[in-house]
């Protein structure tokens, strides 16, 4: 038997609305969003994990142990606030998408847990009677 290829810019797409998905895939860059010099040069650090302790107090001696070119603004904006504040304007924007992301896998885990309970918890009821005289007497 002999197989048949199509091209697949003649197959069909079927899906409601895949056809603009799919456009706007292809029209996306491939690398994410370029961040900022401090943003990379934190990255960096907690990759590293060594220098998490004095990262606010001496940015300069880390970036030279890590190898990482430091400009005197990043470094001033560093010392500005402490660490902790620092971490949640790196990872803000990376996981914007994620707690609406988790709610809707809860919600969808809750509904399919209870259907399940709701399904197999119930006593099962014989949908037919049998109301023959005899009844009492069959398997």
């Amino acid at each position: 038997m002999q197989e048949m290829s199509v091209p697949s810019e003649k197959l069909p797409v079927l899906l409601p609305g895949a056809s603009k998905r799919l456009t706007d895939l292809a029209a996306a860059s491939p690398t994410p969003p370029p961040q900022s010099e401090l943003h990379r040069f934190l990255d960096l650090v907690l990759c590293d994990g060594r220098y998490l302790q004095v990262l606010t107090t001496h940015p300069r001696y880390v970036a030279d142990q890590l190898g990482f070119d430091l400009s005197a603004e990043a470094e001033a904006e560093l010392r500005a606030k402490p660490l902790d504040q620092h971490l949640a304007g790196l990872y803000i924007e990376r996981f914007q998408a994620i707690p609406g992301a988790i709610i809707i896998i809860v919600a969808a885990i809750i509904i399919i847990i209870a259907i399940a309970i709701s399904r197999y918890s119930k006593e099962t009821k014989a949908v037919v009677r049998d109301l023959s005289p005899r009844a009492n007497s069959k398997l």
